[in-house]
């Protein structure tokens, strides 16, 4: 060995020429690019489900039927929100029969000034959206009334009845105190009166919580068919005591 520290010789030190260093990276670019495509798949399988159908009712359940009425506020301020909900609405009736029971039912009305059934409660094995309102029909205004007379004048049922309020809660008509208002509800039959808020910028009438102040509104982006899905799958899943559990992927 020289004393410049290699070896005599054919040996020569080893360097690396152009060609060599093009296939190293390419190889770090390779391995690389596996690593990232191996963590966008361990992150979509770790992400939750971003719709409905990417998830299940799981848990226990007691033995009380459901009857959901989706009221659907269509007055001129909620018009922004229309197709989103729509969309929301067929994905829950898509979903409903596997996670639900066929003595459940789900029925959905449109109200403004008046209210009109778009579907009267069926059993959720019905994948009929219903037959669309008008909104010019239902006349100017939004009054909550109307609402809880159409679900009163229901035929009877052994199921719980739970009225869904997709709405800014703006009405001129709120019962006069949380007494009246129970007691207007037990008249219809009416087990829970939710209130969905379809945006973060609605401000809600502060008589909603004077009225019904055991209902706390549920604010989601009612922009966003599956985040409006997805709040009826929350709400659901509260209904029947159970939760809300992502489908394996």
């Amino acid at each position: 060995m020289s004393r410049l520290g290699y070896l005599r010789g054919d040996r020569i030190p080893s360097h690396d020429t152009p060609d060599t260093r093009s296939v190293r990276w390419g190889r770090i670019v390779a391995v690389l690019g596996a690593l990232a495509l191996l963590g966008l798949v361990i992150w979509h399988r770790l992400a939750p489900p971003t719709t409905l159908s990417g998830y299940a009712l799981s848990g226990d359940r007691g033995p009380t039927c459901q009857r959901i009425v989706v009221a659907n506020d269509v007055s001129g301020s909620m018009s922004e929100f229309a197709e989103p909900r729509s969309n929301a609405l067929t994905q829950l009736l898509t979903w409903s029969p596997s996670n639900l029971r066929p003595t459940d039912e789900i029925g959905v009305l449109d109200f403004a000034g008046s209210a009109a059934w778009v579907r009267t409660p069926a059993s959720v094995t019905n994948a009929a959206t219903g037959t669309p309102v008008d909104p010019r029909s239902l006349g100017g205004g939004t009054s909550l009334e109307p609402v809880i007379a159409a679900v009163a004048a229901l035929p009877a049922s052994r199921c719980a009845t739970s009225l869904w309020l997709l709405s800014d809660a703006q009405y001129p008509d709120y019962a006069p105190s949380v007494d009246a208002a129970r007691e207007t509800l037990a008249a219809a039959d009416i087990h829970r009166i939710p209130l969905l808020v379809p945006s973060a910028d609605i401000t809600v009438d502060p008589a909603w919580e004077t009225t019904y102040p055991y209902s706390t509104p549920i604010t989601f982006d009612g922009r966003s068919p599956d985040q409006t899905a997805l709040a009826y799958g929350g709400l659901l899943a509260d209904l029947t005591g159970q939760r809300l559990a992502a489908v394996s992927r």
